[in-house]
């Protein structure tokens, strides 16, 4: 029985070394004379060899996976692109997590539209059971899809990419993981992306008034976070939440037409017009988040405090 085994396992230690050092011409070698070892796991992690490929950090990676992927037959391909790792995280998963470049993810996207899925009648395994769900809809085993996991993340041209393929009306599936009622802002907001939470109010400014498990909004969670905030003197509720909504923070330039092209869809249900994408950060912050709290006492009194700072802000600016 032992022997059998053996005769089974492949020895990843060789490809093992190779991703360690970065040797990709060996680590692609091996997988050529081991093709039946791609789909098995080659870490503790049960990430696969197209898993390695994915998190790379450079255009090479599209190259390799695309090696990788034509090493295998059409079923094995579909196989590929959905099997997950420890995390239940697909390759998608992998690049919103990780991937700067979006060579990859077009790949991956692509290759997708191409492979077809194994017959109803045929056994798979339970990673792929799910034949009719798309990538960007598969869900790891903390509930989150590519886009929640690139939020969470903080990769904003990675987020961007995905939701375009999405499309507004099948966005707000995106915007929450299992029952956990931790918004896809909210985790934006936590994890201190706030170029991500930016452009998630340009798209749906319906999340602003979104609460979690603690009924806390995001305008609420972010006031609660004084230790985001550069001084280390006491703020009070207001006064954080207005210091920190000030343009101080190096924003990441939007992908602007993502924004029209998925707030074309939400625009009736939530109100937020057109307006200029090239507007700054607070303009955009107050145009997305203050009109939905525009009933709102508190809100009315930040919105003002917040343009009495600002004009202080212009007049020190203006004597320098």
């Amino acid at each position: 029985m032992g022997e059998e085994s053996g005769l089974n396992v492949i020895d990843m230690e060789e490809a093992q070394r190779a991703a360690l050092f970065r040797d990709w011409e060996n680590f692609n070698k091996f997988f050529a004379n081991n093709n039946q070892a791609l789909l098995k796991p080659m870490d503790m992690g049960l990430n696969t060899a197209f898993h390695v490929a994915m998190a790379l950090e450079s255009t090479r990676d599209a190259e390799l996976l695309k090696e990788l992927l034509e090493m295998v037959g059409e079923e094995e391909r579909w196989q590929a692109l959905r099997k997950a790792n420890g995390d239940g995280d697909t390759l998608l998963h992998v690049a919103a997590a990780s991937c700067k470049e979006l060579n990859a993810v077009e790949l991956v996207l692509d290759y997708e539209k191409k492979v077809q899925a194994p017959l109803e009648d045929e056994e798979t395994e339970g990673d792929w059971k799910e034949k009719k769900i798309s990538l960007v809809e598969l869900r790891n085993d903390y509930e989150e899809t590519p886009i929640f996991t690139a939020s969470k993340e903080g990769n904003l041209k990675m987020l961007q990419h995905v939701a375009k393929c999405v499309g507004a009306a099948d966005l707000r599936k995106h915007f929450y993981r299992g029952a956990d009622k931790t918004s896809i802002l909210h985790i934006a907001i936590i994890g201190q992306h706030f170029d991500v939470a930016v452009w998630l109010l340009e798209v749906d400014g319906s999340l602003a008034n979104e609460t979690d498990d603690s009924k806390f909004t995001s305008l609420q969670l972010l006031a609660k976070m004084p230790f985001v905030f550069p001084s280390h003197s006491q703020f009070s509720t207001l006064k954080s939440l207005i210091y920190y909504l000030l343009p101080e923070y190096e924003y990441q330039d939007f992908d602007h037409e993502s924004i029209r092209v998925l707030r074309q869809g939400t625009e009736s249900s939530n109100g937020i017009g057109n307006g200029n994408a090239h507007t700054s950060v607070f303009t955009r912050i107050n145009r997305a988040i203050w009109k939905f709290f525009a009933e709102d006492k508190e809100a009315a009194q930040v919105s003002y405090a917040s343009n009495q700072v600002i004009s202080a802000k212009r007049l020190l600016m203006a004597r320098n």
